[in-house]
C-alpha cells in the first residue's frame, strides 16, 4: 500500500523541494502552507505521517500539533517536526512531546526521505 504523507510548511520554495524529494520515494504528497490548512488536509486525507515546520503564519506547527492531539483521529498520526529555530523553549517543547526533529538546513533534503522511510516503517 503506497503511503501518504502530508507537508505542512509556510516556504514554497521548501515546501516544494519537500514534495518532490518524498514523491521520489514513491510516496503520496500532500500540502499546506500553515497549521490551519494543515489540520484541514490532515482530516481530509488521513496522512500515515506528518512532517510540519515550526514557524509559520496563521498557525504554527507547535499549535498545529497541539490540535492534532486533541482529536482522535490526529493523535494516531506520527509527525517529524522541521526547524531553524535555535531558541531553547522550541527545542524544549520538541523534546517534552518526544518528537522527531530535523534542522532545516543543507542536508534537510537528504535526511527527510530516510528518517520519513523509516518511521513509515519502509526499507530505502
Amino acid at each position: 500500500m503506497i503511503k501518504k504523507v502530508l507537508v505542512v510548511e509556510d516556504s514554497t520554495l521548501m515546501r516544494t523541494m519537500l514534495h518532490d524529494a518524498l514523491k521520489k520515494e514513491g510516496l503520496i504528497v500532500y500540502d499546506a502552507a500553515n497549521g490551519r490548512n494543515g489540520l484541514s488536509s490532515a482530516k481530509e486525507v488521513s496522512p500515515d505521517l506528518i512532517v510540519l515546520d515550526v514557524i509559520m503564519p496563521v498557525m504554527d506547527g507547535m499549535a498545529m500539533y497541539d490540535e492534532l492531539q486533541k482529536q482522535d483521529w490526529g493523535k494516531q498520526i506520527p509527525v517529524i517536526m522541521l526547524t531553524t529555530s535555535e531558541d531553547e523553549a522550541v527545542l524544549a517543547w520538541i523534546d517534552e512531546r518526544g518528537l522527531e526533529s530535523i534542522k532545516k538546513d543543507d542536508r534537510a533534503l537528504e535526511e527527510l526521505p530516510r528518517r520519513v522511510l523509516e518511521k513509515l516503517g519502509i526499507s530505502a
